[in-house]
């Protein structure tokens, strides 16, 4: 132990002089690789500014982005709600127009119903005036015959007529 109390002391020196010389060198390199860490950092820290530059800029880029997207949403939502109210319209016109077309079907189909029903009763009664017409055609046509034979009988009279004046004055010629 005695060598011990002699070691420690001698060891203790020699490493003490031995980090004195390596604590200069040490130094040194703790400077360097804390300036080198520094620079790191320093890289680092601008390369993160930048990134937050960057990411800035692109969140910006998406807001302007999404703004446009929400304006052109609008403006074909716009357009699209003008295209269907014009469509309800015209298709309110439509069935305005259907309804006015089936009333008017209603009312021609009673129309032609009506005229059938008078072309019946115009057909019955035209009937009716041609029975009478043919009727009264006949009965012309026997009054005619009446009259020939009429006609006939005064013509036969005449000349008897005739005859007998001329007898009357061949006879009053004689008497004379």
């Amino acid at each position: 132990m005695k060598y011990f109390c002699f070691i420690i002391p001698l060891f203790l020196t020699s490493c003490a002089a031995a980090l004195t010389g390596s604590s200069k060198n040490s130094q040194h390199q703790t400077e360097m690789a804390l300036h080198k860490a520094r620079t790191d950092v320093e890289e680092l820290r601008c390369d993160l500014n930048s990134t937050q530059a960057q990411i800035q800029i692109l969140e910006n880029k998406l807001g302007n982005q999404e703004l446009a997207l929400t304006s052109l949403k609008q403006d074909a939502i716009s357009a699209q709600q003008t295209k269907i109210d014009a469509l309800a319209i015209a298709i309110a016109q439509l069935e305005k127009q259907y309804k006015q077309v089936g009333k008017q079907q209603s009312d021609t189909l009673s129309d032609l119903k009506e005229l059938s029903t008078k072309s019946g009763d115009t057909k019955v009664a035209l009937s009716q005036y041609q029975e009478k017409i043919t009727e009264v055609e006949h009965k012309i046509a026997a009054q005619n015959q009446k009259i020939e034979e009429i006609s006939k009988i005064k013509q036969t009279v005449e000349e008897l007529a005739g005859l007998a004046f001329q007898l009357s004055q061949d006879h009053k010629g004689e008497q004379s």
